[in-house]
């Protein structure tokens, strides 16, 4: 099994996005003893999900354990509605712009004008939530200032209290 991560530059969106993907290699004896190799994009495995779920609890990720459980639900054929909602919710938007500027970090070769164009339509996808009361206003002046390492552990805090507000209303409804 492998994962591939990559980073491309989406000029539909006019930003770095990361992506990944899970191929799992499959070999087997034919029905003439010969092996036959497969590449194959992984199938979701429950009980991995499940294992990703408690981890990432335990570290506090909720907007991950959020992803996992909607992982979850569409393996078993179960409603996703709960999910999708958050997901498009200012908190989803708000992890995008995390996700974003996560990748941004990672790509070190950059040139300062990319990083200024990168950090600037950040700072306008921030402008559009609704989430003022939760210190976006100082993160935003941090982008606007070309500083972005101080913002990724405080967009982490926020995102994961809000995952984690999300999830204790979902496991409420639910009962």
């Amino acid at each position: 099994m492998i994962k591939l991560d990559a980073v491309a530059w989406l000029d539909s969106g006019a930003r770095y996005t990361e992506f990944s993907c899970v191929y799992e290699f499959i070999i087997r004896r034919g029905p003439h003893g010969h092996f036959k190799k497969s590449l194959n994009p992984q199938r979701p495995h429950l009980e991995s999900i499940q294992a990703d779920i408690e981890e990432l609890g335990r570290k506090g990720q909720w907007f991950k354990v959020i992803k996992r459980l909607a992982a979850l639900a569409r393996a078993q054929n179960w409603s996703t509605v709960a999910y999708d909602a958050f997901f498009r919710s200012d908190y989803g938007l708000l992890y995008s712009v995390l996700s974003d500027l996560q990748t941004l970090e990672s790509l070190r070769g950059l040139s300062q004008k990319s990083v200024r164009i990168e950090l600037d339509v950040l700072v306008t996808r921030l402008g559009g939530l609704q989430l003022r009361d939760k210190g976006l206003e100082k993160i935003t002046r941090e982008l606007l200032s070309g500083d972005y390492t101080r913002a990724v552990p405080q967009l982490q805090q926020i995102v994961n209290e809000g995952a984690k507000a999300r999830l204790e209303k979902i496991h409420y409804s639910s009962m």
